[in-house]
């Protein structure tokens, strides 16, 4: 590849990634939101258009939103209409009929209680809102669906992230003025997060996705996917499947749908896309042939299904959004088209390189690592100047730090997911070489960030790196072997790590719950410096 033998000088630059969360501003509605939870358009008036922002799920890294926002001109100017302080939208549902009535799943604000959480109506296009369904100061109502043959009717799901112990499903038959939480048959214990969806060709016909958290085992493979239905209006369900999903469905978010025209083809949204077609009593993967705008070197389908919309006019055409963008299926999920044309990517960091001209090296939320020319320019029919630094088989996966060898620019050193180092050449990453520090027996674990902190000091002449779990650690032989240089410096995994370009004995550390704690004597001594700042993650 053109990047070997390149000249890398000894000063590079780095851009770390840095939080977009709300501004003081942003929470009192004064600004606009960085991430969108859910977007509806109102079938009897099709020029206005609803958006619920900050993200539809709770994950570490998840952005919040500056509440409801509101068009009335086909997206061309929009005004905020209120909740503030909702944190995150789940769901919002127009009435078919009547573009007045608005019912909005407020999530409420990540890792913090209160808020403004629950099913939220207004009577008046966004004048004023009432909570018709109030929940916990720590739960979230994370999906509402509408019955098509009967809008007085109304199911929500409540997501208790925390306890799994308020999760669950509630119905409204007045229009939302008032709730029951559902039973009939539906799991009760130990439930994270819940779908629902209602079928517009069969009356009284609902589904309820639930994630189920009592099978061992930890994180995302630690739970169990469980589809209910109801042919009675919700009166009673049943579970439609003897075992679990054939895959799990995504611990901090899942999604079912009905086809318009159909009560028995389903599709749910996790980890990956199943599709029944005998009313989730069997599953097939949904994600198998996949063709491509653009070349790629990935095969099938990307992870993490984070939206499915089913055309009601033709249901055979199905929009469906990911971690890896946009695909679109004209044939009910046998064949998929991904439209890999749209600069969408979400870099975590970016770091750049002292080539001529330089190079920017980026690790993206699971598009991998990226490397270009900084005189990269896009013409329409010419080639893509991007280039993939590594590339897993489902076309994504986590990249964070990326960055070239400061003395030889033929090796590259990349992190994915909770500690996961590498080293590599460039163009050969069947001879990684997996470099993250490890401890002796009897040692306390290691605690590792999603991302992970990792780069070349500035200021040594060898190749001297620097990263973190719980502690501070530096290598300088290119991450063969690694010193401890502090103590355990938090409650959690240090999220953050810098050296000083002018000093090269200051490093400070960053962690959760405001902590940070600085050296300046190369790692001798550290002394915690966070007095004063909110317990928010530090980065």
């Amino acid at each position: 590849m053109a990047v070997a033998g390149s000249e890398v000088r000894r000063r590079s630059y780095r851009v770390h990634g840095c939080s977009l969360g709300p501004t003081r501003d942003h929470l009192r509605g004064r600004r606009g939101g960085v991430a969108v939870g859910d977007l509806t358009v109102s079938p009897s008036e099709p020029n206005t258009i609803w958006v619920g922002t900050g993200e539809a799920h709770l994950s570490g890294t998840s952005y919040s939103g500056t509440g409801v926002f509101k068009s009335t001109d086909g997206g061309m100017t929009w005004k905020n209409v209120g909740l503030h302080e909702s944190g995150h939208i789940g769901k919002v549902v127009i009435h078919p009929t009547d573009g007045n009535v608005v019912y909005i799943a407020a999530m409420g604000p990540k890792d913090v209680e209160g808020g403004q959480r629950g099913v939220y109506k207004t009577t008046d296009g966004g004048e004023t809102f009432r909570q018709v369904l109030p929940v916990g100061a720590e739960v979230s109502l994370v999906d509402l669906v509408m019955d098509p043959t009967d809008p007085n009717r109304l199911l929500a799901a409540a997501w208790d992230r925390r306890n799994h112990e308020e999760s669950g499903v509630f119905r409204s038959t007045d229009a939302g003025e008032s709730w029951e939480r559902l039973q009939g048959g539906l799991l009760n214990e130990e439930v994270g997060r819940v779908a629902v969806d209602a079928s517009a060709s069969e009356p009284g016909v609902f589904y309820a996705l639930m994630v189920d958290h009592s099978p061992e085992g930890r994180g995302r493979s630690g739970v169990g996917g469980i589809l209910y239905r109801s042919d009675d209006g919700g009166d009673s369900w049943n579970r439609t499947h003897e075992d679990y999903l054939p895959t799990y469905v995504g611990w901090d978010f899942c999604d079912v749908r009905v086809s318009p025209d159909d009560a028995n083809q389903v599709y749910i949204g996790g980890f990956r896309l199943l599709v029944s077609r005998d009313g989730g009593r069997t599953f097939d993967p949904g994600g198998e042939t996949v063709f491509r705008l653009h070349p790629h070197a990935g095969t099938g389908m990307h992870l993490d299904m984070h939206d499915i919309w089913i055309d009601p006019e033709n249901p055979s055409r199905i929009l469906l959004g990911n971690d890896g963008g946009i695909y679109i299926s004209w044939d009910r999920a046998q064949t998929w088209l991904h439209l890999n044309n749209l600069p969408i990517a979400e870099f975590y960091k970016v770091y750049l390189d002292d080539s001529e001209p330089f190079r920017i090296w980026g690790g993206t939320q699971d598009n991998a690592s990226l490397v270009a020319p900084s005189s990269a320019r896009w013409v329409q029919g010419d080639g893509d100047d991007w280039e993939q630094v590594f590339l897993d088989r489902w076309a994504g996966g986590d990249g964070f730090s990326t960055f070239p060898d400061p003395n030889d620019s033929t090796v590259i050193y990349y992190t994915q997911q909770q500690g996961d180092l590498k080293r590599a050449r460039f163009g050969e990453l069947t001879a990684e070489k997996r470099i993250r520090p490890t401890v002796g027996e009897g040692e306390p674990e290691l605690r590792w960030a999603w991302d992970t902190p990792l780069f070349p000091s500035v200021h040594s002449e060898a190749t001297r790196l620097y990263c973190a779990a719980q502690m501070v650690f530096v290598s300088d032989d290119r991450g063969d072997s690694w010193e401890p240089i502090s103590p355990d410096l938090g409650s959690g995994a240090i999220l953050s790590l810098s050296e000083s370009p002018l000093d090269s004995e200051r490093l400070v550390a960053g962690a959760g719950r405001g902590e940070l704690h600085f050296t300046e004597d190369g790692g001798g001594s550290w002394r915690p410096a966070g007095d004063g700042l909110p317990e928010k993650t530090v980065r």
